[in-house]
This record gives C-alpha cells, sequence and structure tokens, in this order.
C-alpha cells in the first residue's frame, strides 16, 4: 500500500474529510423535507453536494481500509478521484479511490472502475476477481 494512500484517523486529513461528510450530511437531510414535486430544489440541493446530478445508483467511493485482518481498524486509505468535463456515467456505475476519467469518456451502466479511463474511451463491465486469500 502506498503511504500517499494512507490515511492516520487522527490526522488533520482525516479530520477534514470527516467535516465533509458531515456537510453533505446535513445538505442530504434536506432532501426528506422538501416537497415531492420541488425538482429545482432537488436539483439545486444536488449541485451543491455534487457539482453536477449523477444518474441514480451511481456510487463513488473515496476511501477505503486496508484488507490485512490486522491493519482493518488502524488506518483509513483514500484516494481522490478526478472527472474530466463531458463524461457520462451510466446508472450503477462504481468509481473507486483514485480513478481519474478523462473528457468524453463514457462509463457504462453497471461498470466498476477500478484504473484510469483515457479520453474519449468507452469503458463497461465488473472488475471483480480472487486477487487474495488468507
Amino acid at each position: 500500500m502506498p503511504s500517499d494512500h494512507i490515511m492516520r484517523i487522527h490526522s488533520a486529513e482525516f479530520q477534514a474529510m470527516a467535516a465533509r461528510v458531515l456537510r453533505v450530511t446535513e445538505l442530504t437531510s434536506r432532501l426528506n423535507v422538501l416537497p415531492f414535486e420541488d425538482e429545482a430544489g432537488k436539483a439545486e440541493l444536488f449541485a451543491q453536494i455534487l457539482g453536477r446530478p449523477l444518474p441514480a445508483r451511481v456510487t463513488i467511493i473515496t476511501s477505503g481500509h486496508p484488507v490485512d485482518p490486522e491493519e482493518r481498524r488502524l488506518y483509513l486509505t483514500g484516494a481522490p478521484i478526478d472527472v474530466a468535463e463531458n463524461v457520462w456515467i451510466g446508472a450503477g456505475a462504481t468509481i473507486l479511490p483514485g480513478v481519474s476519467i478523462g473528457r468524453d469518456a463514457v462509463v457504462a451502466a453497471g461498470a466498476v472502475v477500478a484504473d484510469d479511463v483515457p479520453p474519449a474511451t468507452l469503458v463497461s463491465g465488473a472488475k471483480a476477481t480472487t486477487r487474495r486469500q488468507w
């Protein structure tokens, strides 16, 4: 595990991430009080959270934890995700930590993006395979 992706739980970086999570939690809690038909209000709220709307069931993951049983509770791992302009992400896609998606790329519905996507590229499919056993 590269040390630049390790985030100590009591570090300033972790505290900043926790503050961001609290802010997004506060913003998303407003969804429950908006009138059902207030589409403009929902769009404005999502713009504050994400910058632009995403399709249904898209998962963007920027943090995780080690897989070694002895290390799981010691620290979190994390890496930013960079999505360029004019990217189309299909419903149900999962974007994993540290990924960059190039301009004009298309991520198909249900895709699991674990590696960088070059500009003007279509990616699809799941990537789950056995990597290690213990």
